[in-house]
């Protein structure tokens, strides 16, 4: 053989060569290709990404897992499983198996790893509402809270032990481009009101995602972290909940031509996408850092993920996995609210007598431990949220139900609300088939679904007290009855529980005390 060998010309012997390396490092290949494969399905399927079946093929769900996994990471998978790949993952176990034994050990980090158990109705803030630009101009520079101490004494008197606490993500993202005063306040004047945030797609969220890991301040957060220090010392359970871009348009999130990107471009932006689960990371990371142990982390306040309507739940469901994936590397205990999509199924739902399509709303994190389902409850919007009346002035609404003529609409939409108000006949039995439907949801997933918004129209939107107490007293012994849970939002505006006429929120304000008596006998 070495003879024959050395009779060769040198080309032919490079050619021998070569051939014979090939064929050795296909063989290689082939070998790291399903061991390897094998081995990286089986660290994938242990962080939470599921990929089916260990089988060492690699197929598209191993490919997306891979891709999800660095998107986590804040990084790009190349496209080849090699054993960089292996290193990382068996590095990312490492580090989730050191948390899980830390957080099982510590007693200086634990947090409250459920939202209690035996409560019904929570609130949801409104003092920190909007805190990047006030839009009362009368007030000037002076940023008003409600006057918080007086509001927690009314909540622990109602046995309300949850607080939903909602982050306005676009003075939390954007507060650079805003004037901020050396006094802690914005210039209400100020152009960031009407920031486009449509162009920083293009540009800024790489500047916005270096400005998080650099740890820089951001005055912003910090104002909300001191809240939810508060709540927490008050002794509520505090829910975080990032909340839209709703006020950078004037409120006009659903037909302006300028839709806020948050809403509008979360599910298609990859820039974006990996901004908010750094922003997410970053919000919780000054929780925990601050001393906040008594919260629960909503991943996003009212997803859009509708197409033309239709739900997009896959879609959501990877991407707040990856949000779920990033807090939980900070405490892989912390307690988490999964959102409904298409606006937490709140319209589509709303044009519905039963509930009976909840489950097309809903994200499924089958493996995941601490977490319950959120959703919003509004039906029939008429009588729950004031905004999509535009009735003729002096209209008076009815709860239960006695007929309205559609004669008194002053809008197309608001013409929809009167005949569905007409057609559903709210009372005591329509919320009774309500919640049973949320309940048999739950059975059937065996999770936990909680509503996280509903409200009440003012008087001066049309409903009278007394109807508005009955309304209340309904709802909530419906709720309490299926063990729903469920949290009131909308403590001053236009949906509140103050029983001024005002529809702005102000400083200075009264509740009605028989609806707060409600809350008080539903929760006691």
């Amino acid at each position: 053989m070495i003879k024959i060998i050395l009779r060769l010309g040198s080309n032919q012997l490079k050619f021998i060569l070569v051939f014979v390396f090939s064929i050795c490092s296909l063989v290689a290949a082939t070998a790291f290709a399903s061991d390897g494969t094998r081995e990286a399905q089986k660290l994938l399927n242990k962080l939470g990404y599921n990929v089916g079946t260990v089988d060492g093929i690699y197929g598209k769900k191993t490919e997306r897992a891979l891709e999800e996994f660095y998107s986590t990471r804040s990084d790009f998978y190349d496209g080849t499983l090699d054993g960089n790949e292996l290193k990382a993952l068996q590095k990312a176990v490492e580090v989730a198996d050191n948390n899980s034994t830390m957080s099982k050990e510590s007693k200086t980090n634990t947090f409250t790893n459920s939202l209690p158990a035996n409560y019904f109705a929570g609130f949801g803030t409104q003092w920190y509402v909007n805190i990047h630009n006030w839009r009362d101009g009368g007030l000037g520079k002076k940023r008003y809270f409600e006057p918080l101490e007086t509001d927690l004494n009314r909540y622990k008197k109602v046995g309300a032990p949850v607080m939903r606490f909602q982050v306005n993500m676009d003075g939390a993202i954007f507060w650079k481009e805003c004037n901020w005063q050396a006094d802690g306040n914005y210039d209400v004047r100020n152009t960031c009101y009407h920031t486009n945030y449509r162009l920083a797609s293009d540009n800024s969220w790489k500047k916005q995602i270096n400005f998080l890991r650099e740890k820089q301040n951001n005055p912003v957060i910090d104002e909300y972290v001191k809240g939810a220090l508060r709540l927490q010392e008050a002794g509520f359970h505090v829910i975080i909940v990032p909340q839209d871009f709703f006020w950078g348009n004037g409120g006009n999130w659903i037909t302006s031509s300028d839709i806020p990107l948050l809403h509008a471009y979360l599910e298609r932006d990859k820039n974006f996408q990996t901004f908010y689960i750094e922003f997410s990371q970053y919000l919780v990371s000054k929780l925990i850092e601050s001393g906040v142990k008594n919260f629960s982390f909503q991943t996003l306040n009212e997803p859009r993920f509708c197409e033309n309507g239709r739900p997009q739940v896959n879609q959501w469901q990877r991407l707040e996995r990856r949000i779920i994936d990033s807090v939980r590397t900070l405490s892989p205990e912390l307690y988490i609210i999964s959102s409904a999509v298409c606006t937490a199924a709140d319209q589509p739902l709303s044009q519905e007598k039963r509930y009976t399509s909840l489950n097309t709303y809903l994200p499924n994190h089958k493996k995941l431990r601490n977490i319950s389902y959120a959703i919003h409850m509004r039906n029939p919007r008429l009588i729950h949220i004031a905004e999509n009346q535009q009735l003729e002035s002096g209209t008076k609404l009815h709860y239960p139900f006695k007929k309205i003529d559609e004669a008194v609409a002053e809008s197309k939409n608001s013409l929809i609300e009167i005949k569905l108000y007409n057609k559903i006949k709210p009372n005591l039995q329509h919320y009774r088939k309500i919640f049973s439907d949320i309940a048999k949801t739950a059975q059937s997933r065996k999770v936990r679904i909680i509503i996280t918004e509903w409200s009440i129209s003012k008087p001066d939107y049309g409903l009278p007290k007394s109807h508005r107490v009955n309304l209340v007293r309904d709802v909530l012994s419906a709720s309490k009855e299926y063990n729903i849970p469920i949290i009131y939002n909308g403590l001053l505006g236009r949906d509140g529980l103050s029983s001024t006429t005002d529809n702005e929120r102000r400083p200075s304000h009264d509740f009605d005390e028989k609806i707060l008596k409600e809350f008080s006998v539903v929760n006691f």
